[in-house]
């Protein structure tokens, strides 16, 4: 949020340090935890097994320690964050996208995290087989709001499998 600087700089006036050696949570790692937070509680809750919570727990340490790595526009209101470990942050790993990486769907407006996913969800491909077009054809101002190609509009798709029909026939 626009006001995140002033809240840092009221509670610690002075100090001028970088980001990534700074040991305090930032704010959009701090809403990706508590959303992982709640969905392992709320995960818990439901199926009265506490396995969720405690996996969150586990894995704390690891999910705090992650890096911005990539991030990509969706639309003008959400972006596409990648995190990863420090190692493939800094380029230090040999195969950066063979690492366990997560993924955040984030609402710049709203400042919530809508979904997280890690990189080998079914979820997050599913997702991306669909609506492949809001992933690559991510603009902030364009003459054409609305692609339309088989992923995202189903005459489109219906039009390519008549297409793919009638060759068939003939």
């Amino acid at each position: 949020m626009e006001d995140d600087a002033y809240l840092v700089t009221s509670a610690f006036p002075g100090i001028n340090c970088r980001p990534f050696k700074d040991i305090a949570i930032n704010s959009l790692k701090h809403r990706l935890l508590v959303y992982l937070y709640k969905r392992a509680e709320y995960i818990s809750y439901v199926t009265k097994d506490p396995y969720e919570l405690r996996r969150f727990y586990q894995y704390f340490d690891q999910l705090n320690s992650l890096r911005m790595w990539k991030m990509q526009l969706l639309d003008t209101n959400h972006i596409l964050v990648r995190y990863a470990s420090e190692e493939v942050a800094t380029l230090q790993a040999t195969e950066p996208n063979a690492q366990p990486a997560l993924l955040v769907v984030y609402n710049m407006v709203t400042a919530k995290i809508l979904a997280a996913y890690d990189n080998a969800s079914t979820q997050l491909l599913t997702q991306f087989e669909n609506f492949s077009d809001f992933f690559r054809n991510a603009r902030m101002s364009t003459d054409c709001q609305y692609m339309c190609s088989p992923s995202n509009n189903i005459y489109a798709r219906y039009i390519i499998l008549f297409f793919i029909l009638t060759l068939m026939n003939t």
